[in-house]
């Protein structure tokens, strides 16, 4: 992503979020994502909704990126509503278009939702908000530069509570990530959670196997260099509890690609088999 352009891949998340609320069975509910659409992905939407079974079947061809976006972000979805009763607020790392803050905001009672992103996004994101919604008081905008700033100094200005327990949402974010920039963020929210916290993130690994299949879904990684957003950290699943362990996290719930369908997938759609939810309680 150009640092001075809102993210092409928050966009792309927020256009399958748009199309699956059109959907006879639809995974996830968003309301407000068809909101934060340009021209163009707007068109290319209502072009989906007219032509539902050739989007089935690419969706199977892109090794099924489309349909874990989904299910993650439904299972990160139910992860927050079981924890609503522990927590005090919402940080939501790397925020893109997502709409919880909106959503939740009845569920929240109150309760700030902090919305953490880069400038070039959050500006967008925010204007959008303004002209179309009325954003609740309690939703919170920390834009920060990832490379430069002090995100937790950031939080705190914003008014983000250490000693009280919050959700942390770190969604779609962590695989563009190298793997010291990954450790340091978890350090840092783990710095940030009081006892009660929950964090909530999804990973990749490579596919595993051979043959025609599995060579599909180790390129369909590949296909993120064509948006300027290229995979730079892969972990497998066993390897993810000893590092979210050795920061402080201790994991709850790791669906994999199988899990996520047979939670959330009632009409045949694939999910990516190299990605997984983990949601952990700070230890």
């Amino acid at each position: 992503m150009l640092s001075f352009l809102p993210s092409t891949t928050a966009e792309a998340v927020c256009w399958l979020r748009a199309v699956d609320e059109h959907h006879p069975q639809r995974v996830v509910l968003d309301p407000f994502a068809r909101s934060f659409l340009r021209v163009p992905s707007r068109a290319a939407l209502s072009a989906a909704v007219r032509l539902r079974p050739i989007l089935d079947v690419s969706a199977h061809a892109t090794a099924g990126l489309g349909g874990f976006v989904q299910t993650r972000h439904r299972c990160i979805d139910d992860a927050l509503h079981a924890h609503l009763h522990q927590i005090d607020q919402l940080v939501v790392l790397g925020a893109g278009y997502d709409s919880r803050g909106l959503r939740f905001a009845d569920a929240l009672a109150g309760r700030p939702t902090f919305e953490v992103d880069h400038p070039s996004t959050s500006d967008r994101k925010w204007r959008v908000l303004q002209a179309q919604h009325s954003p609740p008081s309690t939703l919170h905008r920390v834009t920060v530069d990832f490379l430069t700033d002090d995100v937790g100094a950031c939080l705190e200005d914003a008014g983000h509570a250490a000693s009280a327990p919050s959700f942390f949402v770190w969604e779609g974010v962590s695989m563009y990530l190298d793997r010291r920039a990954v450790e340091a963020t978890l350090a840092l929210l783990a710095s940030r959670a009081a006892p009660g916290s929950v964090l909530s993130l999804d990973l990749v690994r490579y596919p595993e196997g051979h043959g025609s299949i599995a060579s599909l879904n180790r390129a369909a990684l590949g296909t993120m260099y064509l948006l300027g957003e290229p995979i730079t950290f892969v972990i497998h699943p066993d390897d993810a509890v000893p590092l979210l362990a050795k920061h402080g996290w201790h994991v709850v719930d790791r669906p994999d690609a199988r899990e996520l369908s047979r939670r959330y997938v009632r009409d045949g759609r694939a999910i990516y088999p190299g990605a997984y939810v983990v949601t952990a309680r700070r230890s």
